[in-house]
């Protein structure tokens, strides 16, 4: 009987070194099956690896379901408003060269008659060396939780040249200042040291839409 031949030690190793990569292979086929099968079978899985978005909200429902095209409505409604420019009645322009106490009184009242304090800029500036003095500058005011915005091209706008500035307007000012021209006529203004009530009392007694505001907003710090 004839003897059979024994194949070659390298030969062996050869084979051996192809079973294990298709092997490995097939271990990666797995794995990526799986966690396909995941995703599908999981939506937090799935979400995970999205980008979160803010959505704006829509009021809830409770009862019978609401009528579809209603539902849409209220959402384009509140997108539209989620993209709206907020725009202020009242602004109070003012520097950070005033004194702290003066700022945080500024900011509660302007906070309570829910306008705006505009600064022209900050005061130690944005270099490396001057960035922590002018955020600590802007605490007095930022400690309040008052709207606040540096905007040097509103104080052009409006023509301020004093600190502080009250300025009531008839039309709502966003941050790129009037969005009409009737805005710069119905617009009213006190300028020196002195409290947002007393600048409101004074415009109060004038017979038009800056007096209306005047004095509905006074009525917010009494």
């Amino acid at each position: 009987m004839a003897k059979q031949r024994m194949p070659a030690a390298s030969a062996v190793q050869e084979e051996w070194a192809r079973q294990r990569a298709r092997s490995a292979q097939a271990g990666q086929a797995l794995d990526e099956a799986t966690r396909r099968a995941r995703l599908q079978s999981d939506p937090a899985a799935v979400a995970s690896g999205m980008p979160k978005v803010t959505m704006p909200e829509v009021p809830a429902y409770r009862g019978a379901p609401p009528d579809p095209q209603l539902l849409a409505n209220q959402y384009k409604d509140a997108l539209k408003q989620a993209s709206k420019e907020q725009t202020y009645n009242i602004m109070v322009f003012a520097s950070l060269s005033i004194p702290e106490e003066a700022l945080r009184r500024i900011g509660r009242d302007v906070k309570r008659a829910g306008g705006v304090v505009v600064v022209r800029g900050l005061k130690y500036g944005l270099q490396p060396g001057g960035w922590k003095r002018s955020l600590d500058a802007l605490k007095p005011l930022a400690e309040t939780g008052v709207d606040l915005q540096i905007n040097p091209n509103l104080f052009q706008q409006f023509g301020v040249r004093q600190v502080p500035t009250f300025v009531v307007s008839g039309e709502g000012v966003g941050d790129k200042g009037c969005s009409n021209a009737e805005c710069a006529a119905t617009v009213g203004s006190v300028v020196g040291d002195v409290t947002l009530e007393y600048a409101l009392d004074v415009l109060a007694d004038r017979n038009d839409v800056v007096g209306r505001i005047a004095r509905q907003k006074a009525g917010l710090l009494r």
